[in-house]
């Protein structure tokens, strides 16, 4: 079998969902948001259609659920993280960086980002994942913008060998750079969005992320309510006409 890319991992996975049942277009229309979602991403939950701007502007979580109705859950059943279950079995996915909030805004606001390094030809066997984004203050254009300096311990454990083969030593469970071994990985179901840090944004009102990303929160929100408010007249214009 042919080595492929993260991209052409996950279109095998989204057509080999499609072609397992009869897809109307309107469900081919979200495979593809999900598709695109996934390749920039490591994961797919419920909650992701409810605050990525992919799926929210375009109806979230209530609008996904009436276009697939019963079908919802494969979604999220083993099919999905075939996407992550190829790319492992044939690639050593060895380390995940996650980065900071707002490193995209305002082009992409809200979206949680990650950076993933992986060697082809070498099944995985463990995963490291570096949490730069639980409790450190959200990147903002002018006052705190994305710099080198912000990686730097990242680089450190990283090591000097590319391929991530450097000895790496995880000093306790409450640290930033985590090995998850692939038995663990597994039971998840390739779900890589694994939380370790205490995020003690809600504790300390000094390390709350910037005005305009709790803005920004805020407006998806908003918008969420609107759209479930358009549903419940939705349904209120149908039952009129019948």
């Amino acid at each position: 079998m042919p080595i492929l890319n993260a991209q052409e991992r996950v279109e095998l996975a989204i057509n080999k969902i499609a072609k397992a049942r009869q897809s109307t277009e309107d469900q081919l229309t979200w495979l593809a948001y999900i598709k695109e979602h996934l390749i920039e991403n490591l994961a797919i939950s419920e909650e992701d259609f409810e605050t990525m701007p992919i799926f929210e502007r375009h109806g979230g979580l209530r609008k996904v659920k009436k276009i697939f109705e019963d079908d919802f859950n494969v979604l999220f059943s083993d099919e999905a993280g075939d996407v992550f279950k190829y790319l492992m079995e044939d690639c050593n996915l060895h380390t995940v960086l996650r980065l900071p909030n707002g490193t995209f805004t305002p082009y992409s606001q809200g979206v949680k980002a990650n950076v993933i390094f992986f060697q082809k030809g070498l099944p995985t066997e463990n995963t490291w994942i570096y949490d730069c984004r639980t409790n450190i203050p959200g990147v903002t254009k002018k006052n705190r913008p994305l710099t080198p300096e912000m990686f730097a311990e990242f680089e450190k454990f990283y090591g000097k060998d590319p391929n991530g083969q450097s000895r790496r030593r995880q000093n306790g469970e409450d640290v930033r750079f985590h090995r998850f071994p692939l038995s663990q990985i597994k039971e998840r179901n390739y779900n890589l969005d694994i939380t370790w840090l205490k995020d003690e944004n809600f504790e300390d009102p000094n390390s709350l992320p910037e005005p305009h990303i709790l803005a920004g929160d805020a407006i998806m929100e908003l918008n969420a309510c609107v759209n479930e408010l358009q549903a419940i007249l939705d349904l209120i214009d149908a039952e009129e006409v019948e």
